[in-house]
């Protein structure tokens, strides 16, 4: 025998089809191994071989068919039966359960973005409450400096005053005015210097209290709020991206798959001047034989 199954044949497949059919297939192999195409003789019986070739692929597809047409025709009733029986009814079940989960998730979400907000909310409060005590402690300070400063400035106006009043006594000759006028603008420098210095320690003090609070305030941040997670056994959450088109002409060609049914029908009808309308194409013409199945 020139050719043999690769494999067992199916029980549905009755023995006499299998042996017919494999009979048939050597002598037609044997048929093919003979012929020679070297004249218009040998071309007509090498035509009427894939003729009769073509007719017993017809006879061979028709005795599948006739097989698989009823276990196609059983197994559809199979699937029919249990996915309308029960696969699509425990499909709306789910549905309604599943509806409640991701009901109380979606509720559950929601309560922690209102926690979430508010915590944001109450944390930008306390940032602008710390910024305004900052700025109003840098005022204070400010102001309470100027008035050290100009205690200073009066201070040493008197001082000028009392030397003034020294000079004057001592043109007179009033040693002991002078002495006098001189202790008091000595004690009036004094006073002024002091209250320079004490002018500059308020600034410095005002300022890095200031600047306590104002990183005090940046550092005032909402707690993290979480979603509450309702573990259960059996029951894992999980995110899934999805898409729609909105606009295919804004979608990249690296995501767009040529239409090869679509480009083939155009390219039979139009041949060359296919290219023209795809684009992107070559188009060629290449020699076959049709052959017509032998009739029985």
């Amino acid at each position: 025998m020139a050719t043999n199954p690769t494999e067992a044949a199916p029980p549905q497949i009755p023995a006499t089809v299998q042996q017919a059919a494999l009979a048939e297939l050597d002598a037609t192999l044997a048929r093919a191994n003979a012929v020679q195409v070297t004249n218009v003789d040998e071309y007509a019986s090498a035509v009427q071989v894939l003729s009769q070739i073509a007719a017993m692929k017809t006879r061979r597809t028709n005795e599948r068919l006739d097989i698989t047409r009823k276990m196609d025709a059983a197994k559809s009733a199979v699937m029919d039966f249990f996915a309308n029986t029960f696969i699509t009814p425990l499909d709306r079940i789910d549905g309604i359960i599943r509806g409640k989960v991701k009901a109380y998730d979606a509720e559950q979400k929601r309560i922690a973005d209102e926690r979430r907000k508010a915590a944001e909310a109450e944390a930008a409060r306390l940032r602008a409450e710390t910024e305004r005590k900052a700025r109003e402690e840098a005022q204070r300070a400010q102001l309470k400096a100027k008035a050290e400063r100009e205690e200073a400035e009066r201070q040493r106006q008197e001082a000028d005053r009392a030397r003034k009043q020294e000079e004057e006594a001592r043109a007179k000759g009033d040693a002991d005015m002078a002495r006098a006028a001189a202790a008091t603008a000595r004690q009036l420098d004094a006073a002024a210097a002091k209250s320079e210095q004490k002018a500059e320690r308020i600034s410095e003090t005002g300022a890095a209290r200031a600047q306590s609070l104002t990183e005090q305030a940046a550092a005032i941040v909402a707690p993290v709020v979480l979603t509450e997670q309702t573990k259960v056994p059996g029951k894992a959450k999980r995110t899934v991206w999805r898409h729609r088109i909105t606009d295919a002409a804004k979608i990249d060609r690296k995501f767009m798959s040529p239409d090869e049914s679509k480009i083939g029908a155009t390219v039979r009808a139009l041949k060359k001047d296919a290219v023209d309308v795809v684009g992107g194409i070559e188009v060629w013409e290449e020699d076959d034989i049709s052959i017509k199945a032998a009739k029985s």
